[in-house]
């Protein structure tokens, strides 16, 4: 018969008949020989074990944001409200954005919770980092620093009193060189920790990891590092990272014009494939941040929501929409103010009523704009509508001292 590695033109003549009479069962007999001889797989490469380490298993850990706590609930198990351990979070947005910010904010939920976080700050100097933790802990920003020592003393006692584990690296005075994500990820699990740990790095296009080298390019180095943060993911730590999205992602005002959030991640779609979580921001409206959810493996929900930034506990707070409303309506007036003063003005100069179509080609600038300054000059008592005498009929407007101070309307 043949021997394993020999070739047909090697093989005898009664070999060739004696392969020549095998049949299909013949064949299937060998192949269960030579499984039974190898056994079965590894206990880690079954779907039992695989689901057993499954990152959605396990606790959950609030970010203390309403509505991105909800996306991170799986419908069919409502109890399971926030982050696990064993995840990969991405936060991704053009600078300026608010990633360090909500890094920050997630960074201090966590470690609220009794979970173990370091946070390896690269992309601003880790005082800015340090502050906000102090901020959100209720301490005013002006006195987080060693002018108020009673402060900081008072900080400290804080921190211990909840039980808060958290470290930021590195320090930029003493540390020789830069820690890799493998080397603040010993530092993180070289103490033990009841709960879990997290690492928050800031940001992943700013760190470095051990694998890489001065001559990979920038997407080479940044698919080594997402491998580095699937390996600590696989030890069941909790990973949230910031990343830089592409210009493609903000650059156009159009928002169809722009990169889809999906993709948005600077350099290398590695970061698209290898979090677990990706959430962009971006600006949204009266003032607001808009996040977008456009990857979800945790609650399997996508979708946006919008936040405004409370200054005094360096804070994300969720925002209704008619509040989000109420907001850009108060911001539109008030950068109107001006243009209510040349509406005012030009009915002046005119010295009688003018339509609102006379107004706007008077003021000049965009038609939305005259005529919503024109409503506001008649909500603040500065002009009075009126119906127009004679022919045609229609509105106009004129001030009160020329009409008796009424609203004819």
């Amino acid at each position: 018969m043949r021997e394993p590695g020999q070739d047909d033109d090697e093989l005898t003549i009664e070999d060739k008949a004696a392969l020549a009479k095998l049949t299909v069962q013949d064949y299937q007999a060998e192949i269960d020989a030579i499984l039974a001889e190898l056994g079965p797989p590894p206990s880690e490469h079954t779907v039992p074990t695989i689901l057993r380490h499954a990152g959605n298993s396990g606790p959950r850990y609030q970010t203390g944001i309403e509505a991105l706590d909800e996306k991170l609930t799986p419908e069919a198990d409502p109890l399971k409200v926030g982050l696990p351990l064993g995840r990969a979070v991405c936060l991704n947005g053009a600078p300026g954005a608010g990633k360090s910010l909500l890094l920050n904010q997630l960074s201090l939920a966590m470690a609220s919770q009794g979970l173990r976080v370091l946070m390896l700050v690269e992309d601003e100097p880790r005082e800015d980092a340090a502050e906000r933790i102090g901020q959100g802990l209720g301490f005013a920003h002006r006195e987080l620093n060693s002018d108020y020592p009673v402060v900081l003393d008072a900080l400290e006692a804080k921190l211990k009193e909840r039980g808060i584990d958290l470290s930021i690296y590195p320090d930029e005075d003493t540390d020789a060189e830069r820690l890799t994500i493998d080397q603040a990820a010993a530092v993180l699990l070289g103490k033990p920790a009841e709960k879990g740990y997290v690492l928050a790095i800031d940001s992943l296009h700013a760190v470095s990891c051990d694998e890489e080298n001065d001559e990979d390019p920038p997407r080479v180095r940044i698919e080594k590092r997402m491998q580095a943060v699937r390996k600590l993911r696989r030890q069941g730590v909790l990973v949230l990272f910031t990343g830089e999205a592409n210009r493609g992602a903000y650059a156009n005002r159009d928002p169809n014009m722009r990169t889809s959030a999906l993709a948005a991640g600077a350099e290398s779609r590695a970061i698209e494939f290898g979090a677990d979580v990706v959430i962009l921001l971006s600006d949204g409206e009266a003032g607001s941040i808009k996040i977008e959810v456009p990857k979800n493996r945790i609650g399997r929900k996508r979708g946006s929501f919008n936040v405004m930034l409370d200054k005094g506990p360096a804070r994300m707070k969720e925002i209704d929409a008619l509040t989000l409303e109420a907001n850009g309506i108060a911001m539109k007036e008030a950068s109107l103010l001006p243009v209510v003063d040349k509406v005012v003005k030009a009915v002046d100069d005119n010295g009688e009523a003018m339509s609102a179509n006379g107004i706007v080609k008077e003021v000049g600038g965009r038609a939305e704009g005259v005529n919503w300054a024109i409503k506001m000059a008649v909500q603040a008592g500065r002009l009075v509508k009126k119906k127009r005498q004679g022919k045609g009929g229609g509105d106009e407007y004129d001030l009160p001292s020329r009409c008796g101070g009424e609203d004819k309307s």
